[in-house]
Order: structure tokens, then C-alpha cells, then sequence
């Protein structure tokens, strides 16, 4: 009974709410452009159909999956499919987000902005290709795996991820082993800009989003990602494209040009001026104009080069002794306008944890880089379109989404069962009430009370009695 349910499960790829999900993704032509397709044997829309069946059944691992819907032959295909180099999942990834900014963006109310974040990819194991170790800032603790640097699109209302890379560390456990891709092939690629630092990583990931044309106005980021690199960048951005840089600063020995003078940033805040405070919210501001030095152009605060003019803005919350500060290329915004905007970057941290919380992030055990890519680039994916859910479902929690969809998949399943199941009894009846000389219906109709309770009542069914035939043939064996 258990086996032919699953099989109910596995064969409603065409007809279930999934199957509708990724129509309206055009998930086919997407993969169709990404070149991810198969000539024969299991097609990857139907490995995707699996993988997205582990995450609403909340499983352990893809194994673990694969082992309760009793489909390990799939196991062989599955991996094929996350191991395949030659396949652009980062481009999937983009053309799925894509989709989501068509629905969604509406340019004259929407202002689109890209967020540029980290987090830990926690690994363990003695054959992990390129393991590393890396500094959690957050718990204090160094933790062996991957940084995961996430780019992430935001309207306003839904933040989606477009882009990552599973940052590959300088100091490597002793234990990892290396991978040995095909020369040019993705996985190659991916590797490769994985082992550069997390500027370089950062950057090129905000040129890709240009070139493949997202709508952004701003770039937020947190105080980490602020170098003179990325800040040159940001000019190079404001200058060319009329984007603009938000990010939070943290206090330091850096000095900005003021005037005539050179100051850090608490002598900077003292001389902003006076407070000024919001009536609705209580948190006071201020702020001033200086000009970013370049520190690699010289040694001499009065021979460097001027990178870009910007506004910091100092802010008290109510309550907290301590003041923050942020960096705005954009010195024409308010200070609650800058405020407001960094504060989006806040949803990047919700990706992570829904991520995290409802989409497996740690369900592959893959010990092969590229396997382990390739999945989190699926769940992105997927993702993706339940946040498109989410924003036609006006706003519900991710949780309520993802059990309302799986309760109408199950519900669907349990129907289809139910069919099949009673088609087979259907038809054992039939050939019962034949075997016992009903050749006429309406003679069958009449007795119908005595055959049912007999039927039901006998000890084996015809595909019992087959099993016993076959228990028999081996022990005379």
C-alpha cells in the first residue's frame, strides 16, 4: 500500500500545483536556454520536481528523501545531474529571477536595489573538495566550510537571491582534497572565482546583475565590504550609471577629507552640528558632507586622490547610548531617507534564515564543490518562486505558503490513490463475482450483499495468492 502511494506522489508531475508552479516560471524553456537538458533516461524538470518534493516533506537529507518516497533508483540520475559541469546553473538562476522581476516590478512605484551579504556553509568531512576554514564574526568561532556571498534583488517589498558563490578560504583543512574540472567547463569557472577575495567576488557579481539588466537604483552592503576598492567601484557606479551606494561604517582610524581638514569618523561626528529628532520615532540624526580619499594612492593624506564626495549620517535610537553611522553616495537624500533604504538590507537576513528554515540549505551532504552548488542554486530557485507566491498571496508567512501548497498536493495524491485503489478492487470483484457464475449484472445486483461480505471475507486476494505462489517456488528451491 506504502509503495503504491509513493508511486501516486512520483507520477503527479503532470498534473499537480508543482507542474503549475513551474509553467508559470517556464521552467522547461529556461532550461532548454541553460542548455540543462537530457537526451534520454530521467529529465532533470522531473529531478527538480523530486528535489522540491524533499523540501515540502521537510527531509533530513536528499537520500533520506529519496529512501521514504522508495525511489533510490533515482539516486544514479539525480547525481548525474548535480555533478554535470558543462550546465550554467548561475545563468538558471538568473533567468528564474528574472521571470520573478517581470511579474513583480512595476518601475514607476518600485525601487529596485541589489544586496550584497554573507553567510556561513557549515561543512564536515574528510573528502570535501576545497574545505576551508573561516571566522564566524557573528558567534566568534572559526567553522570549516564555505563562506556563502549571497547578491540578492530587492523591490521593496520581497528580496530574492540572483547570484552566489561559495567562497573558497586561503587556509584549507588538512583534509580537503581538490577538484580537477575540464579546463573552461562552469564547474571550472565557478571554482575559480570562488578562490578570489570577497571584494572581487562582490564586484563581479554587481556587474553580472548589470549585464543582465535588473532594475537597481542603490547597492546596500554592511561595514565589511567597505575598502577603497569597492568604494572606487561605487564611484565608477555613480558616474556611469547613476547608482548609488548606502552602507553601514564602522569605527575606525580611516580619515575623510572635510574642508581643509583630515578627520575620522568621531571627529566627524562632532562636527555634524546638533541633533535633529523624528516625532514618530524618536531617533535623531545628523549628518555632513566629505570627500573618501583613495588610501592606495599615497601614504600622505593631503597627496591622495579624491575618490567621491558623500553624506555620512549619524543616528541616536531612543534608548541606546551609542550612535551608528552610514555612508550615502547620494548626498541629496535625507537622513530618514538614507535610513529607510539601508534598512531594506535587513531582508537579506530573512532570506537567509527562511532559506535555512524551510528549503533544506543543509539537506545535500554532497562532499563534491559543485554538487553542493548546484543544489543551494535549486533551492534559490525555488525559492524564488514561492516568493512570487507570497506576493500574490497577499504576504502570507513562507510557513503557511509551503504547508497550504503540500496540503493540496497531498490532497490530490490522496484522491488519485483512492481512484486506482478502487479501480483495482473494482476489478478483483468483477472477476470474483465471474468465478462464482455471475454472468448477468442484474443477477449480481440482487446477491450483491452476499458476494461483497464473501469477497472481503476470503483470506486471499488474487495478488496475495501470487505471493504466496512465489514464497512457495522458493523453498522448493
Amino acid at each position: 500500500m506504502k509503495r503504491e502511494f509513493q508511486q501516486v506522489k512520483l507520477s503527479s508531475n503532470d498534473s499537480s500545483n508543482i507542474v503549475t508552479l513551474f509553467k508559470k516560471f517556464k521552467l522547461i524553456s529556461i532550461l532548454k536556454k541553460c542548455n540543462i537538458m537530457k537526451s534520454k533516461g530521467t529529465s532533470t524538470y522531473d529531478m527538480l520536481f523530486l528535489l522540491l518534493l524533499f523540501i515540502l516533506e521537510n527531509s533530513n537529507s536528499v537520500y533520506s528523501g529519496m529512501f521514504v518516497n522508495q525511489c533510490l533508483s533515482l539516486k544514479t540520475p539525480l547525481n548525474d545531474m548535480l555533478n554535470n559541469i558543462q550546465y550554467n546553473w548561475r545563468n538558471y538562476l538568473y533567468c528564474i529571477a528574472k521571470v520573478f522581476v517581470l511579474f513583480t516590478f512595476n518601475a514607476q512605484t518600485d525601487t529596485g536595489s541589489l544586496i550584497i551579504d554573507d553567510s556561513k556553509k557549515s561543512k564536515t568531512g574528510k573528502k570535501v573538495q576545497h574545505l576551508s576554514v573561516f571566522y564566524d564574526h557573528c558567534s566568534k568561532t572559526y567553522f570549516s566550510g564555505f563562506q556563502n556571498i549571497t547578491c540578492a534583488w530587492c523591490n521593496g517589498k520581497s528580496t530574492i537571491p540572483i547570484d552566489f558563490e561559495f567562497k573558497i578560504g586561503k587556509k584549507k583543512k588538512e583534509q580537503a582534497s581538490s577538484s580537477d574540472y575540464e579546463p573552461k567547463s562552469h564547474a571550472e569557472q565557478r571554482v575559480r572565482f570562488a578562490k578570489k577575495t570577497k571584494i572581487e567576488i562582490t564586484i563581479q557579481m554587481i556587474k553580472r546583475a548589470f549585464e543582465r539588466n535588473f532594475p537597481i537604483k542603490y547597492i546596500l552592503w554592511d561595514s565589511w565590504y567597505n575598502c577603497s576598492d569597492s568604494i572606487k567601484f561605487g564611484a565608477e557606479l555613480v558616474e556611469k550609471k547613476g547608482v548609488h551606494l548606502i552602507s553601514m561604517l564602522k569605527r575606525g582610524n580611516l580619515r575623510y577629507k572635510y574642508n581643509d581638514g583630515y578627520y575620522t569618523e568621531k571627529q566627524l561626528y562632532q562636527k555634524a552640528g546638533k541633533w535633529k529628532e523624528d516625532k514618530i520615532t524618536g531617533i535623531k540624526s545628523k549628518s555632513i558632507i566629505v570627500e573618501y580619499l583613495d588610501a592606495s594612492s599615497s601614504k600622505v593624506y593631503a597627496e591622495r586622490d579624491i575618490v567621491i564626495s558623500m553624506k555620512i549620517s549619524f543616528y541616536k535610537y531612543p534608548g541606546v547610548k551609542q550612535w551608528k553611522a552610514i555612508l550615502s553616495t547620494n548626498t541629496e537624500l535625507s537622513e530618514v531617507e538614507i535610513l529607510k533604504l539601508y534598512l531594506q538590507r535587513w531582508s537579506i537576513e530573512c532570506l537567509f534564515k527562511e532559506i535555512k528554515q524551510y528549503f533544506g540549505y543543509d539537506q545535500s551532504k554532497s562532499s563534491h564543490y559543485i554538487a553542493m552548488v548546484v543544489d543551494l542554486t535549486i533551492r534559490y530557485s525555488f525559492y524564488i518562486m514561492f516568493c512570487y507566491k507570497r506576493e500574490m498571496e497577499n504576504k502570507k508567512p513562507m510557513q503557511q505558503i509551503l504547508t497550504e501548497f503540500y496540503a493540496e498536493l497531498f490532497d490530490e495524491w490522496l484522491s488519485s490513490y483512492i481512484e486506482k485503489s478502487l479501480e483495482k478492487e473494482i476489478k478483483q470483484f468483477v472477476a470474483y463475482a465471474i468465478e462464482m457464475g455471475y454472468t448477468d449484472l442484474r443477477e449480481l445486483q440482487k446477491d450483491i450483499e452476499n458476494v461483497l461480505y464473501s469477497f472481503f471475507a476470503i483470506e486471499f486476494y488474487p495478488d496475495k495468492i501470487e505471493e504466496v505462489e512465489k514464497q512457495e517456488k522458493r523453498k522448493i528451491a
